[in-house]
C-alpha cells in the first residue's frame, strides 16, 4: 500500500472541512486552534508544536472546568416585539472525540509541511510589513453605524481579547432575507499605528452573513473599502488591498439567516 507521504501528498490541496460543520458540539475555542493549525500559509499557523500543544491542553482544561459551553442563537423569530434570546447549552462536550481529533490536526499538520517543503514559499508582504508579515495588534474601539441607534458598544472589546468564546454582536433585526434595512453595521478596530494591513481573519459562531473590511484614518471615518465583500464562515480571513490605515471596520451588510451575528474574534496581519 501507499505509504503516509504518498498519501498526504495526493491529498494536500484538498480543501480542509469545516470542523464546526462536522461537529456542531465543538467548543469554538478548539475548532479556532485546529482551523489556524491547517492554515495552508504556514505564517498564520501556531509557530511550534508546543504553541499548539498549549493551546489544545487549555481546551481541555476549559471541557474539563465546564467553561466550553457552546452559544446557539434561536432563529425564531421575535413574539410580542420581543428580542430573540441567546441560549447556552448546558452540555459539557465529550472529551473522548477532543482527544481523537488532535492526533489527526497533528497528522494533517505534518502533511501540510511535508507538501510545502518542495513548493516556493509565499512571497512577502510588499506593502509595509517586511518579510514573511508580522501579526498587528486590534484593539475594538467603537462601532459605525449609519442610523445611529447604537450596536452593543460596550462589547466591543470582546472582539479581540483573544478568547473566541466572548464576542460582540449586533442589534436584532427583522426584516427579512438577512436585511438591515439601512447600508450596514460595523465594528471598528484600532491598530497601535497607521499600517498596511495584508490580511484580517474573522472568527464567528454565527456563520453565514455578508461582510468586508474598510479602512480609515478616525474612528468616525470617512471609511473606505479595503477587502471584497465575502459570505463569513466560521473562520475567514480577508485578503486586503494593503491601504494603510489607524482604524479598520468589519462592515456587515446581510446577517445571512440571522436576526443579529456577532463577532468572537478579529486579528490581523501587516
Amino acid at each position: 500500500g501507499e505509504n503516509f507521504v504518498a498519501v498526504a501528498m495526493k491529498h494536500i490541496n484538498d480543501p480542509v472541512p469545516d470542523v464546526s460543520s462536522l461537529r456542531p458540539d465543538a467548543p469554538t475555542r478548539l475548532v479556532a486552534a485546529i482551523e489556524r493549525a491547517l492554515e495552508k500559509d504556514p505564517r498564520r499557523r501556531f509557530r511550534s508544536m508546543e504553541e499548539l500543544a498549549q493551546e489544545l491542553r487549555t481546551c481541555l482544561e476549559e471541557i474539563d472546568e465546564g467553561n466550553s459551553q457552546q452559544t446557539f442563537v434561536s432563529r425564531s423569530p421575535a413574539v410580542g416585539g420581543r428580542r430573540r434570546r441567546t441560549m447556552r447549552a448546558r452540555r459539557r462536550p465529550n472529551r473522548l472525540w477532543m482527544l481523537l481529533l488532535v492526533p489527526l490536526a497533528a497528522a494533517a499538520i505534518v502533511a501540510a509541511v511535508l507538501g510545502l517543503s518542495g513548493s516556493k514559499s509565499p512571497p512577502a508582504s510588499t506593502t509595509g510589513g517586511g518579510s514573511g508579515g508580522a501579526p498587528l495588534a486590534l484593539a475594538g474601539v467603537g462601532t459605525s453605524d449609519p442610523a445611529g441607534d447604537g450596536e452593543h458598544d460596550a462589547d466591543v472589546p470582546k472582539a479581540t481579547d483573544g478568547n473566541p468564546q466572548t464576542y460582540w454582536y449586533t442589534q436584532s433585526y427583522y426584516n427579512g432575507n438577512g436585511s438591515l434595512g439601512k447600508s450596514g453595521v460595523g465594528i471598528v478596530l484600532e491598530a497601535p499605528r497607521t499600517a498596511a494591513a495584508t490580511s484580517m481573519t474573522v472568527t464567528t459562531d454565527t456563520p453565514g452573513y455578508t461582510a468586508q473590511i474598510l479602512a480609515g484614518g478616525s474612528p468616525t471615518g470617512p471609511f473606505v473599502a479595503d477587502s471584497a465583500s465575502q459570505t463569513v464562515a466560521a473562520h475567514t480571513t480577508f485578503e486586503l488591498h494593503g491601504r494603510g490605515a489607524r482604524y479598520y471596520v468589519v462592515w456587515i451588510t446581510n446577517l445571512g439567516t440571522y436576526q443579529s451575528v456577532h463577532v468572537n474574534e478579529v486579528s490581523a496581519q501587516s
